[in-house]
């Protein structure tokens, strides 16, 4: 036999004023048993030594620089402990630019195609030609061509006069005199006695001519010499063929698509490294309680941007290095303003992309491909045209401006600075309005970053919330008729307390503003998720110094209260106030006043405990010698001594829950909202937490509203209690009070042997005695 424990007393407490409990219970006939007073002793903690000082109620004044820096130190601890972000930040985008360069050094002026050695057999393969001699004593000479022409597969024909075959051979296969017909020689003598060589050709096939020559020559020197032999070798120039129009064109094309693909692919791997802290504090409500300690949201996302930025540009300048290495001749010496154009581009596209990332992070998504493309279609499209002659090699400069190969429709006639007067290439300023210029890009990107910072400072302001509370009390009105057919509604019998509190707190909001003398005043606070409510009218109030606790089973509406104390979510009706400070109007303010504890650690996981607690001291307004002492204080009474200079990730559960209570209570705020603040904590450190708990009440006259499971706990702690059922309070009072209520008769559980389980005439044996002698048991549970 046991007392009634602290779920049995809620679940009494919660099925007495819910109907959908009551119709469920699995009640025997009988009457009630009488109220039962029991007593329950209370738990006695230990009394630990003040954490607060001497000095405790001065109340600190937070300053915006102080703020400011503890943000930025925040950064520089979460940094120094996540290196591969920073080197991948780094080592993606170079390596990518490295592969950009290379493509365009290897591929800028050279032909598709390679070097070709001009052999007949194996360019064209087996061919027909022809050789004639004038004279019988030049057969010497025909004889050797004609071995070195079957010696390259041609199949050979002396003939009596070459114009006349070539013109029947075309005649009688015209296809095959295109595609095989290629080469041939004549062999004769003029009257001084002088041999001539004619090599004939064919002028369709391209290289037939060079071939002709070739085989031609050869026999000159088989005739001379049995040993030895001529290759000829096709190599391209170091230029594409065409006039200086086709050039431009080719490598303005060329640098943009290579430009287009590389550039924005390695900033944008750049820029996405930057939405991963927001994300983080953001999902770990991190980010709500900075905001919560005081810290103006202009002030968080500005230290924010401060140090990302900071990042950004030491990457940029590191980026200069393959810009150095592969393209030298193109953005520095001469043409150094390119490099001063990328460079500015750069940081312009951080100006705009790194709020843009941030803005990316309310959504958890990444996408920068749309900034980082305007530095390559603007700095490369502009830097190589410029750099055109600097890419030449010099000798071949020296060569196409030598007077004797002048050529004005040779594409480096305008590198030829003494002969090309004005169709000498003039290079264009990156920095300019114009198309060929990048100024418009500038512009664009210093524009975008200006957008962007305010869209992100207005999504923080109580204007924007105001937008859209607006907008959706619109559609509510709208959808009103046809929602309120399927909002659950519930006939319950209010508890005497309930109905007292909210008559109280209506009188308090009709004849005052503010919270008055009440630490916390909530009104008709309502929270509506498409057909249920999940919280329903919520009234009450929270006097000074005093410990309210929340109870209620699990979905009755606890978490979501909080969760609109803090801004977390917006309520659908009703307000809550502190001092002057209204939960919609005033929320930055009405979230100054609050210490937080959420049900889930709100801890960034590559920081200390040390370095939490001095973050959110910092953010509070403490400074100075005054921070270090409550650092310590709170360390040593949350027993985290060993664990202070941990990385939080590497907590356990109870040691994060212990940090989590540490962090709601520094500054000394005068409200506390603790959500389970000891769930998963060992016994002697509950009762250390209580400690604190109780002197932050009776030293700083802060008010405590926490939500718990523990009956031990309530006794501790709260002067009052309030049981949550569907999102209403369903009984309101001190603990005494709602024990006499609800707390009546006692449980008693009987076990059978496993070999009596299956006994059926056993078990209703001893159902029967159990009802035989004690007048209006009811039978609760009977399970295996």
């Amino acid at each position: 036999m046991k007392f009634l424990s602290h779920p049995d007393f809620l679940a009494r407490a919660s099925h007495e004023h819910d109907p959908y409990a009551k119709s469920s219970r699995n009640n025997i006939s009988g009457q009630e048993n009488e109220v039962a007073k029991f007593p329950v002793e209370v738990a006695k903690f230990e009394v630990l030594k003040n954490v607060y000082g001497d000095t405790a109620r001065v109340k600190p004044r937070p300053r915006l620089v102080n703020q400011f820096m503890a943000l930025l130190i925040k950064r520089f601890h979460y940094a120094k402990r996540h290196w591969g972000i920073m080197i991948a930040q780094l080592v993606i985008p170079f390596l990518i630019m490295c592969f950009c360069f290379a493509s365009l050094q290897s591929a800028q002026f050279k032909s598709v195609l390679g070097p070709l050695k001009l052999d007949i057999s194996s360019v064209y393969g087996k061919t027909d030609g022809f050789y004639y001699q004038e004279k019988p004593n030049l057969s010497s000479y025909a004889d050797t061509f004609q071995k070195v022409l079957e010696s390259n597969q041609v199949t050979v024909e002396e003939v009596p006069e070459p114009t006349q075959y070539a013109l029947d051979y075309g005649r009688k296969n015209l296809a095959k005199y295109l595609k095989t017909f290629l080469v041939g020689g004549a062999i004769d003598k003029d009257l001084n006695g002088t041999v001539n060589l004619t090599a004939w050709f064919n002028g369709e096939p391209y290289h037939a001519m060079p071939m002709s020559l070739l085989l031609m020559h050869t026999a000159i020197l088989k005739s001379i010499s049995s040993d030895g032999g001529i290759s000829l070798v096709n190599a391209p120039l170091p230029q594409p063929m065409g006039g200086s129009e086709n050039l431009s064109v080719i490598i303005q094309a060329f640098a943009r698509i290579l430009a287009a693909v590389f550039v924005p692919l390695a900033f944008s791997s750049l820029s996405a490294g930057f939405v991963l802290v927001p994300i983080h504090e953001r999902a770990t409500k991190a980010k709500l309680l900075q905001l919560m300690s005081g810290v103006p949201a202009a002030i968080y996302w500005t230290a924010m941007f401060v140090w990302d930025y900071m990042v950004y540009s030491i990457i940029c300048i590191l980026m200069i290095i393959p810009y150095g290495i592969f393209a030298h001749h193109v953005f520095f010496g001469e043409r150094s303003e390119a490099i001063g154009a990328a460079l500015l581009l750069m940081l312009f596209h951080g100006w705009a992309s790194i709020p843009f990332s941030y803005l990316l992070s309310f959504l958890f998504e990444r996408g920068n491909t749309g900034f980082a493309t305007v530095i390559g279609m603007s700095v490369f499209i502009v830097a190589y045209p410029n750099a055109f002659c600097e890419s030449v090699p010099k000798e071949d400069i020296e060569f196409h401006c030598d007077p004797s190969n002048l050529d004005r429709d040779n594409p480096l006639f305008k590198c030829c600075k003494k002969y090309c007067g004005e169709n000498c290439l003039n290079p264009t300023y990156p920095i300019i309005w114009e198309d060929a210029g990048c100024g418009r890009e500038i512009f664009a990107l210093a524009f975008s970053g200006i957008i962007f910072f305010g869209i992100l400072f207005l999504k923080e302001t109580p204007y924007w919330t105001a937008f859209f509370r607006a907008a959706r009390f619109r559609l509510q009105r709208m959808k009103k008729p046809l929602v309120r057919q399927f909002l659950r509604q519930e006939s319950v019998v209010e508890d005497s307390e309930v109905l007292q509190e909210e008559e109280r707190i209506r009188n308090m909001t009709a004849t005052r503003c503010g919270s008055g003398e009440e630490a916390l005043l909530v009104a008709e606070l309502t929270k509506q998720f498409k057909n249920f409510y999940a919280v329903n009218k919520l009234s009450f109030g929270i006097r000074q110094e005093e410990c309210f606790g929340l109870l209620g089973v699990n979905g009755a509406g606890k978490t979501t209260t909080f969760r609109m104390l803090t801004g977390d979510c917006e309520p659908t009706s009703g307000n809550a106030f502190i001092q002057n400070s209204s939960l919609l109007t005033d929320l930055k303010k009405f979230q100054s006043y609050l210490g937080y504890c959420p049900q889930f650690d709100a801890l960034i996981d590559r920081l200390t405990g040390r370095e939490m607690l001095m973050l959110f001291g910092q953010l509070r307004g403490l400074i100075g010698f005054g921070l270090l002492q409550m650092v310590d204080k709170l360390i040593k009474m949350t027993d985290l001594a060993k664990h202070a200079d941990k990385q939080t990730q590497f907590y356990s559960g109870g040691n994060k829950r212990k940090l989590s209570v540490a962090i709601a209570l520094i500054g000394s705020p005068p409200l506390i909202l603790l959500d389970e603040p000891t769930a998963g904590v060992d016994p002697v450190s509950r009762r250390k937490i209580w400690s604190i708990l109780s002197q932050a009440r009776n030293n700083t006259g802060a008010a405590v509203l926490l939500t718990t499971h523990s009956m031990e706990e309530s006794e501790a702690l709260c002067n009052r209690l309030a049981i949550m059922v569907n999102g209403r309070f369903r009984c309101l009072g001190s603990i005494q009070q709602l024990k006499s209520k609800y707390g009546q008769g006692y449980t008693l559980i009987i076990k059978v042997k496993r070999e009596d389980k299956e006994n059926i005439q056993k078990v209703d044996a001893i159902k029967f005695h159990i009802q035989s002698n004690l007048q209006g048991a009811n039978l609760k549970d009977d399970h295996q």
